[in-house]
């Protein structure tokens, strides 16, 4: 009886460590299928240099705008925190808008019809946070090294594949 016990039990144990295995490799597959989804690449070009980095999108209406909008190109712009290069794409009116912001964030401005990537954020009062000069449109984020988006020249290449 004792035998029977312990035979279930590690077959028990062994169906446990099974499904456990599938769910760790579901959610590995999972992150990755979500990672290829909305991973893009921005690729900025000047006269001595080539810098590429990671974006990941936003799941929402706006990013996927964007998202079909690529492969995308311009020059670039700067303004006190960060860099933009204007496109030709016009989001409808969104409750998306914002102008609280993070270091890395990648956001749509509307009135000029720019993707801004922001490398500073200006302080408002203790506790508010950081806010853009204007509102935007969140649609992405990145981890690209701040002090190495501020050596950015105005008028270089940038291209989101």
């Amino acid at each position: 009886m004792l035998e029977i016990f312990l035979l279930t039990l590690v077959i028990m144990i062994s169906f446990i460590v099974l499904l456990t295995n599938r769910r760790k490799k579901a959610a590995v597959f999972h992150q990755e299928a979500y990672s290829s989804l909305f991973k893009r690449h921005i690729l900025i070009t000047g006269e001595n240099y080539s810098l590429e980095f990671p974006v990941i999108l936003s799941n929402n209406s706006s990013a996927s705008i964007i998202k079909k909008s690529l492969p995308m190109t311009g020059k670039i712009n700067k303004w006190s925190e960060g860099i933009y290069f204007s496109t030709n794409i016009t989001i409808p009116r969104s409750n998306d808008r914002s102008s609280d912001i993070v270091v890395g964030d990648v956001a749509y401005w509307p009135e000029n019809k720019a993707i801004c990537i922001f490398y500073d954020t200006r302080p408002t009062a203790e506790n508010e946070g950081s806010k853009a000069e204007s509102s935007v449109i969140k649609i992405g984020h990145t981890s690209a090294k701040p002090e190495l988006l501020k050596k950015i020249a105005i008028g270089d290449k940038i291209e989101i594949l």
